[in-house]
């Protein structure tokens, strides 16, 4: 949801407001997710999207990666013991994930 207010002097004014429910945090955590459990496989761990607990923890790393994102260039989503003993590093940069990111913005 994007909003347009204008701010006067101990008011606020809402002058208009839109808003896509295509595009939302949750469609772009679940790219991260997605990004993180291919990280993995290729570490040769087991699907991770076939575990609750498994799908939780990258869906935690794929919070904080996000938010990193939005302040810098690039972060590292990690999580230990994702399934069985095999744990998440994966590096991602802002670039990718806008790339990513970009059908959902059509």
């Amino acid at each position: 949801m994007v909003a347009v207010a204008r701010y006067e002097k101990g008011a606020v004014s809402v002058l208009g407001e839109a808003y896509d429910r295509s595009v939302s945090g949750r469609a772009m955590d679940w790219i991260l997710i997605e990004l993180f459990a291919e990280s993995m496989k290729k570490q040769g761990a087991p699907d991770a999207l076939a575990s609750v607990k498994a799908r939780l923890k990258l869906e935690e790393a794929a919070t904080k990666v996000k938010k990193t994102l939005s302040v810098v260039d690039e972060a590292m989503g990690v999580a230990e013991c994702v399934v069985e003993d095999y744990d998440l590093s994966c590096e991602v940069k802002r670039e990718r994930f806008e790339a990513q990111c970009a059908p959902l913005m059509e």
